[in-house]
């Protein structure tokens, strides 16, 4: 309860804060734990949209991508929202 997706890897999803949020479909899923890519050299996230900004925020926050490639437009839209929150 209060608890809200901001975005998934993997078909993981987390919050804004990085946090991993269960779900139904969590217990269905066959993929990689999100643990997994905070150990990996590069993790690499695209993503563009200001749709996209929180997930992009939370992904950064949990560590699951040191790499992103995205807009301009979209950096500073995340940027604005990590100041905010």
């Amino acid at each position: 309860k209060g608890k809200q997706v901001a975005g998934d890897i993997l078909s993981r999803f987390y919050d804004i804060n990085g946090r991993v949020l269960e779900t139904i479909i969590s217990k269905k899923m066959i993929s990689s734990d999100l643990e997994n890519l905070k150990n990996a050299e590069y993790s690499i996230g695209v993503a563009e949209s200001l749709d996209k900004a929180a997930g992009i925020l939370g992904a950064l926050r949990g560590k699951y991508i040191n790499v992103l490639v995205t807009t301009e437009e979209t950096a500073k839209a995340v940027l604005k929202m990590n100041k905010e929150k």
